[in-house]
């Protein structure tokens, strides 16, 4: 396990990924965020303790890229407009500065709510129709990052800490 803060990384090595682990390093009273994966135990955890949870944006462009190269048309398409949406929200975020904070924050409001309401619909099955249930029962929490300040929108730091561990495991 790997906990990447501010100004520090905590790792833990346990013989399990249960939440029984989150548990114990982080109390049930952890006011935390948590960027996650869509890993069961982050889910679990913020059944009981008082966290938010920020859903990876790079594991959602993923998979909007792997529903927009669908062999079905109807499911291609809709990935793709799926797609276009989030990598709009994206260079908005990327663009946003103080002096266009007021508009940014419309705009990327007008965007998340446009992404959830298409997203949530959809006839095709497939990814196309897991992605949908997904996002009616996670949605927003794709989209903490918005209303905190500071939050990246991706796990990719906690993932760059682990990766030399990982390596490491892997060559012995």
């Amino acid at each position: 396990w790997a906990f990447v803060a501010r100004d520090f990384t905590l790792f833990k090595i346990a013989p399990t990924r249960s939440t029984a682990v989150l548990e114990s390093v982080l109390g049930p009273d952890c006011r935390a965020i948590i960027g996650s994966d869509l890993f069961g135990a982050y889910t679990k955890f913020a059944k009981t303790a008082p966290v938010r949870i920020q859903l990876c944006g790079a594991h959602l462009i993923r998979d909007l890229k792997l529903i927009a190269e669908s062999q079905n048309k109807f499911a291609a398409r809709h990935g793709e407009r799926m797609l276009g949406i989030a990598k709009r929200i994206f260079r908005t975020w990327h663009r946003r500065t103080e002096a266009n904070a007021n508009r940014t924050r419309r705009e990327l409001e007008r965007l998340k709510t446009e992404f959830l309401q298409m997203g949530r619909r959809t006839r095709a099955g497939g990814l196309a129709r897991t992605m949908s249930k997904r996002l009616k029962k996670h949605g927003p929490r794709y989209f903490t990052f918005l209303e905190h300040p500071g939050l990246e929108p991706t796990n990719n730091l906690a993932e760059q800490q682990i990766r030399q561990c990982v390596l490491n495991r892997r060559a012995t």
